[in-house]
């Protein structure tokens, strides 16, 4: 600021001439008021001194703005105020900081970069955004931006005027969606920004903003570049973080960038993919959760040797962490029967494919955040290598060991610990297990077994061997366990089974609890919530069950560690351990629920 050294003797509540007890309605009425009053646009025919004049009070307005606008700063204004009472001046409006005072990173340089041009329709980046689709975003959803603040502008209207949308500034991004409340969410409390599907874009787990007419791509552009400038944030440190946050298990961990890479990748995946990856992202993605909760043992088994490495220790984190995920991911497939690599045929290559396409965009989304490229990248694909074929293919490497010894040696020398280890390759199993029912049970399952059949048939008919036996039947998904279930307390429902799980409900538990799942993957949800926000409760799908108490962190459970669970009055019990305390739903619900659950886990077994 020009006038760094000065304080505004003047009290904010005479700036904005409100009274003391002013709520939030009353303040923004009379910000806009005195905008419309000083802004120097008004004066722009006026002489030079009416001009400074009436930027001067603009600013004036500005800051009195900031102060009360703030719950922070107002508290701190009026307790300065009360105690000056007994003299005659009135407290100094406190200077608003700059961004390098509160933490915040500077994302003009980053996102108005030369070589990040922003070319998408409907994305816009100063010094070109049009004026008249500036004037309609502010007017409509920030009505307290200044227009010489506007970084980026998301126009999301059909016919221009921008009334709908989302524009980022120096500290906060504001957004509006059609028939829905304008939403600004601070840098300050952001700790996560990674791209959703269909044209989302997700802040700290939760969906913030949904785009019904800029397209996918340019989301994920936007998403990609506004998560690589706040990377580097000092917010991200733990001293600086919402409360919120706690709920995540990575909040404050190298996991933190892991996922937020991996997230990017993920997205990048599915949008060009669409609905043709096998499901292949959603295994992905579960052993990626795996991984990513040992980031914190491979951190501290680095910083042993980190005078040896030069940048970020995050960075050789997440490079061990994506070799050890496709490590497991190929293991994993390498040990699908037989029978269904035979049924696959040369398709069966398409699964590589597609990991392949993962860590593709997994390595763009690294040089995004850390800005270089993968220094491991051969390593990563020669360890990759060693685990597409299972032992005693023909086309294998010839590794003298089991593979699964081979992969347990490798993870131990890059500083995992025997039990976890063991941990990582036992899920590693599971996860490809529980893809493997999936697909079967998917729409592409059927088909391709229809044309393995017909192959079979015509190779029969050129050779006398027999046959091929057919597989054996597989067992019923928990999915289709739960299916059709209806419960008591209709309709006051606390208790929801796929697809009759409300959306708001959906929302409200994923963001709490569900960190890393996708919305498809759960199947059941006990609401605990008081008023149905679903923040506290119960998440069951086809791998897991999560659940989490109010003021508690969550906990999780594999059901491939589980054999037994049952409900009594209002707790859920594992193996005879008390897992959950559900106070709202009927305890008729959830004996019903868990019943079920309980003869799938014990016909699993």
């Amino acid at each position: 600021m020009r006038n760094r050294g000065k304080k505004v003797s003047m009290d904010p509540y005479d700036i904005l001439g409100v009274r003391p007890n002013a709520g939030r309605d009353e303040i923004e009425l009379a910000y806009k008021g005195r905008r419309s009053q000083y802004h120097p646009d008004r004066y722009a025919q006026s002489d030079a001194e009416t001009q400074a004049w009436a930027t001067g009070k603009m600013q004036e307005v500005n800051q009195a703005y900031r102060v009360l606008n703030e719950p922070q700063t107002r508290a701190e204004f009026d307790q300065r105020a009360a105690s000056a009472r007994s003299g005659s001046r009135s407290p100094p409006v406190p200077e608003p900081q700059t961004s390098a005072e509160v933490g915040i990173p500077d994302v003009a340089s980053i996102l108005l970069k030369p070589e990040w041009e922003w070319f998408h329709d409907n994305m816009y980046a100063r010094p070109k955004i049009p004026r008249k689709k500036l004037e309609g975003a502010i007017s409509s959803y920030a009505p307290t931006v200044s227009p010489r603040d506007v970084l980026v502008l998301l126009d999301d209207t059909v016919f221009g005027g921008a009334k709908e949308g989302l524009l980022v500034t120096g500290d906060a991004i504001y957004c509006k969606q059609k028939f829905e409340a304008p939403r600004r969410i601070l840098f300050r409390d952001i700790r996560l920004v990674e791209p959703g599907s269909h044209s989302r874009v997700m802040i700290n787990g939760e969906e913030f903003f949904k785009a019904d007419v800029v397209e996918h791509l340019a989301m994920l552009t936007f998403s990609a570049r506004l998560a690589n400038a706040l990377s580097s944030s000092p917010s991200s440190s733990p001293t600086g973080r919402a409360s919120g946050e706690a709920n995540s298990p990575y909040a404050g961990s190298s996991a933190e960038r892991l996922l937020t890479i991996h997230r990017q990748a993920l997205g990048a995946l599915r949008s060009g993919l669409e609905d043709g990856a096998l499901l292949i992202d959603t295994l992905i993605d579960r052993q990626m959760l795996c991984v990513a909760e040992h980031s914190s043992e491979l951190k501290a088994a680095l910083e042993a040797f980190q005078k040896q490495r030069r940048g970020p220790i995050d960075a050789y984190v997440v490079e061990l962490s994506l070799a050890i995920l496709l490590m497991l991911h190929y293991y994993g497939l390498s040990g699908l029967p037989r029978s269904f690599k035979e049924l696959f045929g040369e398709d069966f290559s398409d699964l590589h494919e597609f990991s392949n396409a993962y860590k593709g965009e997994f390595q763009k989304a690294f040089s995004r955040v850390f800005g270089r490229g993968l220094e491991t990248e051969e390593d990563i694909r020669m360890t990759s290598l060693m685990f597409f074929h299972r032992d005693g293919e023909a086309d294998g490497i010839d590794l003298k060991k089991p593979r699964r010894d081979v992969l347990f040696h490798i993870m131990s020398s890059m500083g995992l610990s025997e039990v976890s280890c063991q941990k990582l390759i036992r899920q590693c199993e599971g996860h490809t297990g529980a893809w493997l029912e999936a697909f079967i049970e998917g729409d592409k399952g059927p088909e391709n077994w229809s044309k393995h059949d017909r192959a079979q048939g015509r190779r029969s008919s050129r050779s006398e061997s027999p046959p091929p036996q057919s597989p054996p039947p597989r067992q019923t998904t928990l999915r289709e366990a739960l299916k059709g279930m209806r419960f008591n307390a209709e309709p006051l429902e606390r208790v929801f089974v796929t697809p009759n799980i409300p959306l708001k409900k959906l929302n409200g538990a994923l963001g709490s609890y569900g960190y890393g799942l996708h919305p498809k993957e759960v199947i059941a949800l006990i609401d605990n919530t008081l008023f149905g926000g679903a923040a506290d409760g119960v998440l069951i799908t086809e791998s897991e069950i999560r659940t989490k108490a109010p003021f508690e962190p969550s906990d999780a459970r594999l059901w491939m560690d589980v054999s037994e669970i049952a409900a009594e009055g209002k707790y859920v019990y594992i193996e005879g351990r008390r897992f959950a305390e559900l106070n709202m739903p009927d305890q008729r619900d959830l004996r019903q629920l868990f019943g079920v659950v309980n003869r799938h886990l014990q016909d699993r077994n």
